[in-house]
Formats: C-alpha cells, structure tokens, sequence
C-alpha cells in the first residue's frame, strides 16, 4: 500500500487492486499547487467525507477525466451528478452503512462537522451528514479518515 498526501485533507492511497482519492482538494489548495491532473492518474475511486470546497474542489475534474467510482453520502453524490458526475458510477453510502468497493470496503461512521456548498445563487446548499471514513483491504488493513 502507497499512501500520498496532497495537502488539507487529500489523500492518494494505491493498492493492488484500486487507486483512491479521498477528499481531492487538488485546485485551489495552497499547499497544492502542481494541478490535479498527476494524482487523478489512473484513479478507480474518489472518495468525500463532506461537501465543502476544501474536500470536493477538484472531485469533478478528477471524475470526469479517469471515469472513477464516487463514494459519497447519498446527498454529495446526487449534488455532484446533477454538476456532471456521471450517475452511473456512484456507491453512496449513509453513517453506519458499509459500501463494498470491489478492493476494499468503506464505513461511513458519524463526524461532528457541518456539510454544505456554495450555491450559484449564493446561498449554501446542505449536502448531508459529514462523515468519517473507515477503509477495510483484503490484506487485513484499515485506515481511517
């Protein structure tokens, strides 16, 4: 298992059998700024824990151009489709649920956070209960986030 770190919250982790981002705050992070392009390459899954900028700036892009799986809250993924995502590549979860992701599983369990994103009208939109991640792989490893 490689695990890379982009900054904030972003997160690459590469296995054999999948290439993840979580939270892929990879286009106007400051402690990012080589582009999103390089950690998209050849990814499988994005992962969100929330839908504020600072977690999903960068998720689009990163979808459209690798054709990943989203895992998401339901409301994240339905946000993120009705921007482009495509619908038939999401795995959306809710607290306490478990999604199986072909290599390794994510639990959704309970985080103390708020969860929306700036409308075009400019009012927030909610998107969901935040959450924290609990990633399972086959060769007995988990990891948190």
């Amino acid at each position: 298992m490689k695990l890379t770190w982009y900054g904030h919250s972003a997160f690459r982790i590469e296995t054999t059998d999948a290439k993840i981002l979580i939270d892929p705050y990879l286009i106007g992070n400051p402690s990012w700024t080589s582009g999103w392009e390089g950690p998209a390459e050849g990814v499988t899954h994005v992962l969100l824990t929330h839908g504020h900028s600072d977690h999903i700036s960068g998720a689009l892009e990163v979808l459209g151009k690798s054709g990943a799986m989203l895992v998401a809250n339901f409301e994240v993924c339905m946000y993120l489709v009705g921007r482009g995502a495509s619908d038939k590549k999401i795995n959306p979860g809710n607290i306490g649920g478990t999604v199986d992701c072909g290599g390794f599983t994510t639990t959704f369990v309970q985080a103390l956070h708020s969860s929306s994103f700036p409308g075009d009208n400019g009012l927030n939109t909610y998107l969901g209960n935040p959450g924290g991640l609990v990633l399972h792989f086959p060769e007995d490893k988990t990891l948190y986030h």
